[in-house]
């Protein structure tokens, strides 16, 4: 992802430099790499950050990751007069918390599975829904610490073994994992991909395996799952630039599962599919222009494998 807006704002004339851990360097070449060489606490990188935008007058500070602190990273910069590409903070933060998100748009009567907070393991607390259900992190990110479950005693077993504090329990939708692309400019947004996501949901723990660009449905239910995604990031509030929603169809009736408010391995796969420079189309969209929606040249599929290494197939 790093590589995908370096060299898309690079194609556009921009000068970019790019802030990475002194051994990943390699993995974006030909760019400008302020390297950090040691292990920092966050405070200390914050420093380190200010220090670099006034070292080399940078005009913009585009945060991509890591998630846990990128709110905490805009607000930062906000704080000290850094102009920043990306989300407000209070809307990462309602998308990181995956109970403000449900709330939020449950409100707006937006199709959601049915969810329950259990706070501190406290499985007495909850009125309990027909099995199986998906259990997850309150604050998880990708498919880590999420589970499948189908009998009470594996619920039970999981939720006391598993040590990550507040969790989401979550009607099981068994239907086609997907994704939304849009792009939003804090008060409208506009999608323009409906993706299939690679994801095995288990007992054991679940994976995320890549996904297909685009993914072809009857034109009705790309419809309602675009004007679902839409309504979800407008009624958040605050999103900008490119944002990912991810939702589970089951007999052609879309329900939204969770919004990253970021750059996600989708969008590699959207710029390869179209002539569309993600990094550009979300600059734009920062500064309220959105993007047209773009012919497919060809179908593109994003292989990641058990052991991480990523591969990719067109027709």
């Amino acid at each position: 992802m790093l590589k995908l807006i370096s060299e898309g704002l690079k194609r556009r004339g921009h000068e970019v430099f790019t802030m990475i851990n002194s051994k990943l360097s390699v993995l974006v070449p030909n760019f400008n790499h302020i390297k950090i060489e040691k292990p920092m606490e966050f405070i200390e990188f914050l420093q380190f950050l200010e220090k670099t935008v006034n070292d080399f007058n940078i005009d913009y500070v585009f945060p991509i990751a890591p998630d846990a602190e990128l709110a905490e990273i805009i607000s930062f910069c906000h704080s000290h007069e850094i102009k920043t590409v990306g989300s407000e903070p209070d809307a990462i933060r309602n998308t990181a918390d995956k109970w403000k998100t449900y709330r939020i748009l449950n409100k707006k009567r937006l199709l959601q599975p049915r969810t329950f907070l259990l706070k501190n393991r406290d499985y007495h607390s909850i009125d309990f829904i027909d099995l199986p259900v998906v259990v997850k992190s309150r604050y998880g990110i990708g498919c880590e610490n999420l589970f499948l479950l189908d009998s009470e005693s594996k619920f039970f077993n999981t939720i006391k073994n598993m040590n990550m504090g507040d969790m989401i329990i979550q009607e099981f939708i068994d239907g086609i994992h997907a994704s939304v692309i849009l792009f939003s400019d804090g008060k409208k947004s506009k999608a323009v991909s409906l993706n299939k996501q690679y994801i095995k949901l288990s007992g054991n723990g679940s994976g995320y395996f890549g996904c297909r660009v685009p993914l072809e449905v009857e034109y009705s239910i790309k419809k309602r799952a675009f004007l679902l995604a839409e309504n979800a990031v407008n009624y958040i509030g605050g999103l900008k630039g490119c944002i990912g929603v991810d939702i589970v169809i089951k007999r052609q009736k879309p329900y939204i599962i969770e919004i990253n408010p970021r750059v996600t391995t989708s969008m590699i796969a959207l710029e390869m599919a179209t002539d569309l420079n993600i990094s550009n189309a979300t600059l734009n969209a920062f500064f309220g222009v959105l993007p047209e929606i773009r012919e497919f040249r060809k179908e593109v599929e994003l292989k990641i494998s058990e052991s991480g290494i990523i591969s990719f197939n067109d027709s």
